[in-house]
């Protein structure tokens, strides 16, 4: 079980983040939550660089984030540094939580999968991420279908990371029929067009024939 983690113990910590973002590797887990609750209320010294980026890579999760991180694998056994007697037995063993058994495959795997949902959800909060403003034209299958079912329920019913909906309205096409003109921003990395423009005819089939992109700029 962790132990605990004293401030002479920064210098090893340094030294075992010099080759990993986290702990046990690239992506976080458990014991960078244990580890991160002891390290974030001391004074780390400005030498300490590796420590002070692993901590603000941790801060940039939230509490509820932290707490969702994997419990699998080995928790940190780090012992404070007056209990570190010489004739302890393993003492080459990764405090850490590193190992190459076979279960070491699986946890990565599924801490790879929460590192990319992570940064998925961090990404549109980034000031960086390029954002575009989208005005798409959805058209009526008939003049029976109603286009104005779609404009109540296309917020609500077409949702995706990245996609912010704005107004919309009706505009004449031909014969009587409306399309549905409605304008959105996109952040470029998370939300593709194409996919939300597919989303949009697969979602109302019975009442949509097709949507296009009317105009598409980018902003910032």
């Amino acid at each position: 079980m962790f132990k605990s983690i004293s401030p002479e113990d920064l210098p090893r910590l340094n030294s075992h983040l010099e080759t990993r973002a986290y702990l046990a590797g690239f992506v976080p887990s458990l014991n960078d939550h244990i580890m991160y609750t002891h390290v974030c209320s001391m004074d780390v010294a400005p030498e300490m660089h590796h420590v002070l980026r692993w901590l603000s890579h941790m801060k940039s999760f939230s509490q509820a984030e932290r707490a969702a991180l994997p419990a699998k694998g080995k928790i940190c056994d780090f012992a404070p540094a007056e209990e570190k007697p010489e004739a302890k037995k393993s003492t080459n063993a990764d405090l850490f939580g590193s190992d190459s058994d076979s279960d070491d495959e699986e946890l990565k795997a599924e801490q790879e999968k929460l590192q990319a949902s992570l940064e998925s959800k961090k990404k549109p909060k980034n000031a960086k991420a390029e954002m575009s403003m989208v005005v798409l034209e959805i058209k009526p299958n008939d003049d029976e279908s109603d286009m104005e079912y779609v404009q109540e329920n296309l917020t609500k019913m077409v949702t995706m990371d990245g996609l912010n909906w704005g107004e919309s309205e009706f505009q004449p096409l031909c014969y009587g029929l409306k399309a549905l003109v409605v304008a959105c921003t996109v952040v470029d990395d998370i939300c593709s067009v194409d996919d939300l423009c597919e989303k949009v005819v697969e979602v109302f089939e019975e009442q949509v024939q097709s949507c296009d992109v009317r105009s598409f700029n980018k902003l910032g």
